[in-house]
């Protein structure tokens, strides 16, 4: 050990678990555990076709079929967690589809059990375009207002950034033309008005029953064009405004959540009731017990092939405007996205889901290394270190 391991008064234990599927982890699937020790910046990667760690301080030793998991920062007492090449806007939709799918190697902090307000730590206060995963689904907060304050941002995460395109037809009206309120613009492989689009998504929607209650409404929309049977957003950047091509009523509070998976768009409207100050909006599969549910005033419902045992409410304060997303459930299967994670010294364990793998970290003083590092070299297949 050299001298400045010998004075470094903290390190980042890191236990991690492997399990057998490629995108998501699953406790009954395990295949590889061990624990690697932190003590320097560095960047933690992971090649998901070979399955293998590697860690090294620089980050140009990455490799082909390789992912950044995170980069570890260190700073005195205190360890930060990076999140790695993190985005808001796409020039073009392959990028955005890729990135989505990127998003399964990407850092979420796992939200445990709730049990009650005296961990914080267990409680997650919900801010525009924060992504919540729960097992194989990604729900974006789109948008949202509460108490008549409307929290829209002027620089969405996770959209697409369109330009017109004035000197092209419209594949549905057939006439040119381009205005700032109803651009023409490419967004699949067709040219299309903004107007266009959107009456007929409309059409589409007024055709079907809604069996939904009105304060919670589940738009089920299949994202592809009918000319070129391309994948078309419903949310894009045009001259720096943003459109919605879904036309939801946005006068009184509401949530607005929207599912990223690339297949069909879930779009969740919740209305507000605005003589409750607090309610309290369960997301959980349909099989769920009906007693469970009418212990709460909405209902999220989420293909139980997308979730099984997963449970999450948010509870929404209309006094102090917040969201606060709980994890109800009994496993630890929710988890938000986050550009950075903070860890102190003898704080309660860090947990990270990455794809298939599960992590778990803690900051510990230096009398605990040398027991980690022997345990560390009965299994140095596990992680490789680059120089």
């Amino acid at each position: 050990m050299d001298e400045n391991n010998i004075n470094k008064k903290y390190g980042a234990k890191i236990d991690i678990k492997i399990s057998r599927d490629p995108l998501n982890f699953d406790f009954k699937k395990i295949e590889k555990k061990f624990v690697h020790l932190v003590k320097e910046n560095s960047f933690l990667f992971f090649n998901d076709k070979s399955n293998k760690l590697s860690i090294s301080e620089y980050h140009d030793k990455i490799e082909e079929d390789e992912h950044v998991i995170f980069k570890i920062d260190f700073e005195n007492d205190k360890v930060q967690f990076i999140n790695f090449l993190y985005k808001a806007s796409f020039k073009r939709k392959e990028m955005f589809y890729n990135y989505i799918n990127e998003l399964n190697f990407r850092l979420f902090k796992i939200l445990e059990k709730y049990e009650n307000d005296k961990n914080i730590d267990n409680i997650y206060f919900l801010k525009m375009y924060d992504l919540i995963k729960m097992n194989k689904i990604k729900l974006i907060l789109r948008d949202c207002k509460i108490n008549e304050k409307r929290n829209y941002d002027k620089n969405p995460q996770y959209i697409f950034l369109l330009e017109e395109e004035k000197n092209e037809n419209c594949v549905i009206c057939k006439k040119s033309g381009s205005s700032p309120e109803n651009p023409l613009i490419h967004l699949c492989d067709c040219k299309v008005h903004f107007e266009c689009k959107k009456k007929e998504i409309k059409d589409i929607l007024d055709s079907k029953k809604m069996n939904n209650d009105q304060n919670c409404i589940n738009y089920t929309i299949k994202t592809k064009c009918k000319f070129c049977k391309q994948k078309y957003p419903l949310y894009f950047l045009c001259n720096s405004k943003q459109f919605d091509l879904l036309d939801i009523p946005k006068d009184d509070d509401f949530l607005l959540l929207e599912s990223l998976d690339v297949i069909d768009k879930n779009i969740f409207y919740i209305k507000l009731d605005k003589n409750k100050n607090k309610e309290k909006i369960l997301i959980s599969s349909p099989d769920d017990n009906k007693d469970i549910i009418n212990k709460f005033d909405k209902f999220i419902e989420i293909d139980n092939n997308l979730i099984s045992n997963e449970k999450a409410v948010i509870e929404c304060d209309k006094v102090n405007k917040t969201l606060a997303l709980k994890n109800i459930g009994d496993e630890n299967n929710i988890s938000v996205l986050q550009e950075k994670i903070l860890l102190k010294p003898n704080n309660d364990k860090l947990l990270i889901y990455f794809a298939n793998i599960l992590i778990e970290a803690h900051i510990i003083n230096n009398d605990k290394f040398v027991d980690i590092e022997k345990e560390i070299e009965k299994n140095s297949e596990n992680i490789e270190e680059r120089k």
